[in-house]
C-alpha cells in the first residue's frame, strides 16, 4: 500500500493513502484533532490515577504519544493497550516527526513507543 506525507492545518502531518482517498488524521490538524478526540474526551475524562486504554488501530501512534506523554507530564500511571493490524513500518512513522512537537523528551518518546515490541508488555 502506497503511503504519502500530507500535511494538516496545525501544521503537523499525516499519511495519506492514494487507492482508498483516505488519510489517517484529519487534514485540519492531526495533533489538533487527536487531543481533542482522544485526550480532551478521552484521557482528561477519566480521572483515575490509572487509567487502562485500550486502541484500536494504533496507526501512526500518535495517541499512544499524546497519551505516553501527558501521563509523564501529570505522574499518572497508564496501561495502554493497543492492536493494529497493518503495523507501520519505522521509516514512514520517523518521516511524521510527532515527536518535535513536545518539548524535552518527545522525539525519545515517540522513537520508543514506534520501536516497543509487539505482542507483549513494555514499559515506556
Amino acid at each position: 500500500m502506497k503511503l504519502e506525507l500530507r500535511k494538516t492545518n496545525d501544521g503537523s502531518s499525516t499519511l495519506y493513502i492514494p487507492e482508498m482517498d483516505e488519510q489517517y488524521h484529519s487534514l485540519n490538524g492531526a495533533i489538533t484533532e487527536s487531543k481533542h478526540v482522544f485526550i480532551e474526551s478521552g484521557f482528561y475524562f477519566h480521572p483515575s490515577p490509572k487509567p487502562a486504554i485500550f486502541e484500536v488501530g494504533f496507526g501512526t501512534g500518535l495517541n499512544c504519544l499524546l497519551t505516553a506523554y501527558l501521563a509523564e507530564k501529570e505522574k499518572r500511571k497508564v496501561v495502554y493497550t493497543a492492536i493494529e493490524k497493518y503495523p507501520l513500518d519505522t521509516a514512514i512513522t520517523d518521516n511524521l516527526d510527532y515527536g518535535r512537537w513536545f518539548p524535552n523528551n518527545g522525539k525519545k518518546l515517540y522513537s520508543d513507543i514506534l520501536r516497543a515490541a509487539w505482542g507483549g508488555q513494555v514499559q515506556v
